[in-house]
């Protein structure tokens, strides 16, 4: 989808600018994707993003990405994508992606964490 990548040496990240998400007015995503590594998975995503001049996805950024993930540039992988949001209880929303529809999570889960930068 005309993106261009850099590889990071110390994990399996790639992080790749993409443009703007159909559907999802003003929103501009790198496509990101990265192991599943639980704790430094949450603890870099910001810090990831950050790096790229990006941040995490707000919950309404991210629904909206995973309502209009089959034209996502970059494509999409089924998942718990960490937003930039943390609930009332101090962990952060998540939202799933899948074949047949999306999930919001407010917590913790193992199953396949990714994320998503965004502009």
């Amino acid at each position: 989808a005309n993106c261009t990548g850099t590889t990071s040496a110390a994990k399996t990240v790639t992080i790749s600018a993409c443009g703007n998400v159909p559907g999802c007015p003003g929103l501009q995503l790198y496509q990101t994707t990265s192991s599943n590594d639980g704790t430094a998975l949450r603890r870099n995503a910001h810090i990831n993003c950050a790096n790229q001049g990006a941040r995490l996805p707000t919950l309404a950024e991210l629904e909206c990405m995973c309502a209009n993930r089959l034209t996502l540039p970059g494509g999409w992988n089924s998942g718990h994508y960490w937003t930039g949001e943390q609930t009332a209880s101090g962990t952060y929303y998540m939202v799933r992606f899948m074949n047949d529809g999306c999930s919001i999570y407010g917590g913790t889960t193992t199953n396949y964490e990714r994320y998503r930068c965004v502009l």
